[in-house]
């Protein structure tokens, strides 16, 4: 749900998670990125413990742990505790991209920090097929903008990340943020699909030398398949 911008889904509905990924992942090793293996092709893995371990994790006891704002519903290495947490912090990312600019500059900037691994993560936008003509620089380009223009990595910065890293521990914490990443752009890809490409004709209209609008021509090619 973008606050407006797309069509309303009360909590919890919408696409349903349950965990399960696979399909969005490539299954051949061309797809994946030097250096990825086989294990990369299927993000469930990811989530579950054995795959980034958690050390020394604290229980869930009276009080709840907070992820951002959101109350784990029960012990962090529980992979179906974890399930509702993706969702959960879906929903609250997907509350704060009200407008198309909002949306548009999470989705980038986001992918931008996704693709700079070599493992799932990096699938991630692989198998989504965002070009880097359409990410590369953005948190750079989007970083004078104001506060409001970025909010969706603002919140996940600034409200969620370290709490993710203190409960989960780095890696797997950023496995989980990327996650909320899929799930989001699960949720809204017919949505996102005409976003990236109205934005692309734009940005092919207005590019600054000819290669520019060969790249630009090369994200509409693929968004027109």
């Amino acid at each position: 749900m973008f606050g407006g911008l797309f069509p309303s889904r009360s909590k919890g509905q919408g696409v349903e998670f349950d965990g399960n990924i696979s399909p969005f992942l490539s299954s051949t090793a061309a797809a994946a990125p030097s250096g990825a293996t086989q294990d990369d092709d299927n993000l469930d893995e990811s989530l579950d413990a054995a795959a980034h371990p958690v050390s020394e994790v604290p229980k869930s006891g009276p009080k709840p742990i907070l992820i951002g704002p959101v109350a784990l519903t029960g012990a962090p290495n529980d992979s179906t505790v974890i399930t509702r947490l993706i969702r959960d912090l879906t929903e609250e990312l997907s509350e704060r991209l009200v407008t198309a600019k909002d949306c548009y500059n999470y989705i980038m900037e986001e992918a931008e920090r996704l693709s700079q691994t070599v493992d799932f993560r990096g699938l991630v936008v692989e198998r989504f097929e965002f070009l880097p003509i359409e990410y590369s620089g953005k948190g750079k380009q989007l970083k004078p903008c104001p506060v409001s223009t970025r909010a969706g990595v603002k919140f996940l910065d600034g409200a969620v990340q370290s709490d993710l890293d203190r409960v989960f521990g780095a890696i797997r914490a950023l496995d989980i943020r990327a996650m909320v990443f899929v799930h989001f752009v699960k949720n809204n890809r017919e949505e996102i699909h005409a976003l990236r490409k109205k934005n692309a004709k734009w940005f092919r209209n207005h590019s600054r030398s000819a290669q520019e609008m060969i790249g630009w021509e090369a994200v509409l090619s693929r968004l027109e398949r």
